[in-house]
């Protein structure tokens, strides 16, 4: 049965049928499969299943005459057609729809359209009549079969498109199947577009090693060295297959190597030689044996001009849209398409984008992108002319630093989600364009761009690129500075000094103190030099948050306060905020609420003054901890998530992050743990994704502090150490010193209490060293707890002394846990039979009261008081006091609560939700100066030094 299937279809004597001899033949037939000349692949075919089933379907369809599988060489055209002509064959449908046979013919050694009326009767076995036109005799010999012809690589015979038309308008039970690197430019084509096959993002994603790319690589791997073992490099696989972008001739080829080559090997070959991929098998077609010889088959396909065009092209890094073509390479929408058409440039779908401020969705401006192998190829045909590609990339450099510098400014406005989605897209140009702009000292070019590339990237990730483009610029900028005498010595300095205040930020942002603070002072030392002031104002807001994330906070106070000079003095409004922000953090910090307060309320506004939409809502949020930290739990948690819903709308993924801790916060401080949970996970994945190591180290050790509530001290333990060396790492001490005294409960919580003592004793002497005398107060509560789980009460109530002169201080800005303070206090006294023992408990009962009066929801309220372990036990262990002692020491602590009734009451109103007047200007005012310093949306704000549940980070 098999050697007849695929047995040529038998030579008719007469290649003019009649009607009746046809009707005899599909009779003879119909009980069997239809005849067929389809070569067996010799291999599976990995992926394209929705493909296969969309060609499927289609070829049923009536309407369907033509099909064309369209993409570029290696794409996989060839085996998709075969394994839908074979489905078909297999099929009860096949003797329905194509009695006479599915006949395979290649075109592939087929010089001139005239010779492929022979090769098709060849494959159809007949003969041609002499002195008779050989097209009209193929057509006559199929006008009344009912077939399918699947005619392979037809892309060099575009140009005689004419027969194919032909043969569909006189045969119409006849369908044709096609493949091609380019469409057929005919009326009723149908097009079934080939790309790569799917890859997975990374490791992490579920299920990675059943993508069709990896699939295809293993088994050609395992078919080619038997003994090839993937579990070991998967992360090179997945590599690979990026970069060869799921081209199924090139994985074979790239998977042929792992005889002679590891797969770190070939993806580190694979970024530089295009001739590193070839295939060995005697069957593979000569146009198939190499990569360069897929591309040289296409290449001689196209016009000179469109040759041009393509070189050209490749001097994008990612994709282009029609605009950015046309500017660069001289494009039109015609010459684009005919590229497309060859399957040598992909187009995207136009996505629709809603504006924060539109209702309606408007299109984005369609984009094309190459195969990076593609424009491997293209770009060394564009090197043998060196002086053009110069030119070309001084154009792209020029194009995208600007359009860095115009979404940049857009970024703190309304429209900052399109902008940010434009600077996505644009990433991988981006890139490329700031390091030509480097490495030909363009210092126009670089100051334009640099406020514009660091608001990008504080705002999206990953800040360690930021670092590293900062730093190859000023490598690049440095040597011009130093030139004495040079005529742009004196710019370069200025650019120099710009460079390294940002190079400072970006430091910052990864927990780089040290290297934040060197850098920030020789940014002013060639600030001052050339009399730059608002950079060096930009410096000294750097060096000092270097100080405020260490906890130097009287150092921080210095320089914060310098910066803020500097601003004023020079009317840098935009600066000026940022010093008010950064010094409300660093008084807050401090526990001077009222200082905070008002810093914060300066510099909101400035920035309502300014229009700077994405610090209005920083500003909402920093002043969101104060009434966090005054027990308005529910007030805090609504501005949280409103900023958390507009920082979503404004595709702002940093500041995203940090709010998601901050309603972990508010769900671990309302006790619903498992909510709170959800919010860090969210976050720490956040964070891991934009290498956001100092807020990744806070997340873990609110995660640990989370565990202990829930009585997981093993995975608390985890969490804390995994904290604790990361902030060790980055020397951000505040958080080690929060994460020491989280561990300290955990280790509490296995029985390991001489290991707690320890680690509590590190975290008092690191808040000592810090200056940090409220926060200090848990450790040292913490000392007290272990002290008297040891059953030496006298021993923990020495630690306890030095608690009760700061009690009112126990509800301040940086303490974690308040009611284990009071609670441990309370035992550690009524243990030693202190008389001290019932005030303690009665402040504490006051202060739980007045936090659960603040929560208005009666179920949440209830919740609180009931349901949290420590307010359980003070509540019910003050139940049990005479009335009498329980109200007078209640009128003390209300006194000192209302004293503060108005600092609470002015935060509410002005974190109501801000919203300009519908034709409210964005601009600034217009004594400020023009080059002010950009003020990105998500930096210099208040992130804790001593970071926690209650104390969350607060810059976005």
């Amino acid at each position: 049965m098999n050697q007849e299937r695929n047995a040529p279809i038998a030579r008719t004597e007469d290649p003019l049928h009649t009607h009746k001899s046809n009707v005899a033949a599909r009779s003879a037939i119909s009980a069997a499969p239809p005849l067929n000349n389809l070569p067996a692949p010799l291999t599976t075919m990995v992926g394209r299943q929705a493909e296969s089933q969309h060609i499927y379907d289609r070829l049923l369809n009536p309407s369907c005459r033509l099909l064309t599988i369209v993409g570029p060489g290696g794409a996989g055209k060839t085996r998709l057609a075969l394994e839908v002509g074979f489905r078909i064959l297999n099929s009860h449908v096949a003797a329905l729809h194509f009695p006479d046979g599915l006949i395979w013919t290649s075109l592939a050694d087929v010089e001139r359209i005239e010779q492929a009326p022979g090769a098709l009767a060849a494959a159809l076995g007949f003969q041609f009549l002499p002195d008779t036109d050989a097209t009209m005799q193929l057509v006559s010999s199929l006008r009344n079969r009912k077939l399918l012809l699947l005619v392979d690589n037809l892309e060099h015979l575009v140009a005689g498109s004419a027969l194919w038309l032909t043969i569909l308008q006189a045969a119409p039970g006849v369908k044709i199947l096609a493949t091609s690197r380019e469409r057929l430019h005919l009326d009723g084509e149908w097009l079934v577009e080939l790309e790569g096959l799917p890859t997975p993002a990374s490791v992490h994603e579920a299920g990675f090693s059943r993508y069709p790319a990896i699939e295809l690589f293993v088994r050609t791997a395992q078919a080619t060295a038997p003994a090839f073992a993937p579990a070991a490099e998967w992360p090179t696989i997945i590599e690979i297959c990026h970069q060869l972008q799921g081209l199924p001739l090139a994985i074979q080829m790239a998977a042929g190597a792992v005889r002679t080559y590891s797969c770190r090997q070939i993806a580190n070959a694979l970024r530089e030689q295009l001739d590193f991929l070839s295939a060995t098998a005697l069957n593979t077609p000569e146009r198939h044996r190499t990569l360069r010889a897929v591309f040289e088959h296409s290449w001689v396909l196209l016009t000179p001009a469109e040759q041009q065009l393509l070189q050209q092209l490749s001097i994008f890094a990612n994709g282009f849209t029609v605009t950015a073509a046309a500017e660069l390479a001289g494009a039109t929408p015609t010459s684009l398409g005919a590229l497309a058409d060859k399957s040598l440039i992909h187009r995207s779908q136009a996505q629709q984008f809603a504006e924060q401020t539109e209702n309606e969705l408007s299109p984005l401006e369609p984009r094309y992108r190459l195969h990076p192998l593609i424009r491997h190829f293209a770009a060394e045909k564009l090197a043998d002319n060196p002086p053009h590609q110069q030119r070309l990339g001084e154009r792209h450099s020029h194009h995208f630093c600007q359009l860095l510098a115009e979404q940049g400014k857009r970024l703190s406005t309304a429209h900052a989600a399109r902008a940010i989605h434009q600077l996505r897209a644009e990433h991988e140009n981006i890139r490329a364009a700031w390091q030509w702009a480097a490495n030909n000292q363009q210092l126009d070019l670089l100051s334009q761009a640099t406020p514009g590339l660091t608001a990008y990237y504080l705002s999206q990730g990953p800040v360690a690129e930021l670092q590293q483009a900062l730093q190859h610029a000023v490598a690049g900028v440095r040597p011009l500075a130093a030139k004495m005498g040079d005529a742009l010595q004196a710019k370069a300095i200025a650019v120099l000094g710009l460079l390294l205040s940002r190079l400072a930020e970006a430091y910052n942002e990864q927990g780089a103190y040290a290297e934040a603070a060197q850098t920030a002072q020789e940014a002013i030392q060639l600030a001052q030099n050339g009399r730059h002031a608002d950079v060096e104002g930009m410096s000294f807001l750097q060096w000092g948050r270097a100080f405020f994330f260490r906890g130097q906070y009287e150092e921080a106070q210095k320089k914060l306060s310098a910066a803020l000079t500097i601003a004023l003095s020079v009317r840098n409004t935009a600066l000026a905020a940022a010093g008010h922000t950064s010094l409300g953090a660093n008084r807050l910090y401090r526990g001077d609420y009222v200082a905070g307060s008002d810093h914060f309320e300066e510099a909101l506004r400035i920035y309502q003054t300014l229009g700077d939409e994405g610090n209005i809502l920083k500003m909402r949020y920093n002043m969101a901890l104060l009434l966090f930290y005054s027990g308005d739990f529910l007030n805090a948690r609504a501005v949280f998530a409103d900023c958390l819903e507009q920082y979503h709308q404004r595709n702002d993924q940093r500041a995203a992050g940090l709010l998601l801790n901050n309603l972990g916060a508010v769900h671990t401080q309302l006790g619903d743990y498992e909510q709170a949970r959800r919010h860090y996970q969210e976050a720490l994945a956040n964070k891991r994704a934009l290498g956001d190591r100092p807020s990744e180290s806070l997340i873990l050790a609110n995660l640990g502090l989370l565990a202990c509530y829930r009585l997981d001290y093993e995975a608390a333990a985890a969490y804390c150490r995994d904290a604790l060396q990361i902030s060790q790492t980055l020397e951000e001490r505040a958080i080690m010193a929060f994460a020491q005294t989280c561990l300290g409960h955990a280790l509490v919580g296995l029985g390991w209490l001489a290991e707690a003592a320890e680690v509590f004793g590190e975290a008092v002497a690191l808040r000592k060293e810090l200056g940090q005398r409220d926060p200090m107060l848990e450790p040292l509560a913490g000392l007290a707890g272990v002290f008297l789980a040891m059953e030496q009460p006298a021993q923990a109530q020495t630690y306890v002394e030095q608690i009760l002169p700061h009690m009112q201080n126990i509800t301040a800005a940086g303490i974690i846990e308040p009611f284990r303070i009071y609670w441990t206090c309370y035992r550690v006294l009524e243990a030693n039979r202190d008389l001290r023992a019932t005030e303690v408990l009665t402040v504490a009962q006051a202060a739980l009261m007045a936090r659960a009066a603040k929560i208005t929801d009666d179920t949440l309220r209830r919740h609180y008081l009931e349901q949290i372990a420590i307010h359980r036990a003070i509540m019910a262990a003050h139940a049990q006091l005479p009335s009498e002692r329980r109200t007078e020491s209640s009128n003390r602590w209300r006194q000192r609560v209302e004293e503060h009734a108005d600092l609470v009451e002015d935060l509410e109103n002005l974190l109501r939700p801000h919203r300009e007047p519908e034709d409210a200007p964005h601009h600034a005012p217009e004594d400020a100066p023009v080059n002010m310093p950009e003020a990105r949306p998500t930096d210099d704000a208040a992130s804790p030094a001593h970071p926690s549940p209650p104390n969350p980070p607060g810059d976005a």
